[in-house]
């Protein structure tokens, strides 16, 4: 099934930093419903397999502080699947 592009109600799409020869700018997508942006996401595996736009890809835009504490938080699971120190009361000390 193929996805009607013509069909999706965009709030607002634009590039991301500045005009560079020879570099591909992200573009930020806002839609106006959560059924065409569920729709998109659904077909993101379909966008990296594409011939004609091999390096395409699709993923969530989050502000820098919420990135910086993903990390944080990633880095920590990582080391807890790592190393888990599990205590006497049956939880991660």
């Amino acid at each position: 099934m193929k996805l009607d592009a013509s069909s999706i109600k965009f709030h607002t799409v634009h590039r991301v930093g500045k005009k560079v020869q020879e570099r591909t700018r992200p573009i930020i997508v806002r839609f106006v419903n959560r059924e065409d942006r569920n729709a998109v996401w659904a077909k993101g595996d379909k966008i990296k397999q594409s011939d004609v736009h091999t390096d395409a890809y699709i993923t969530e835009d989050f502000a820098r502080a919420i990135q910086e504490e993903r990390k944080v938080l990633h880095t920590y699971i990582h080391t807890l699947l790592l190393h888990p120190q599990w205590g006497f009361s049956g939880t991660i000390t």
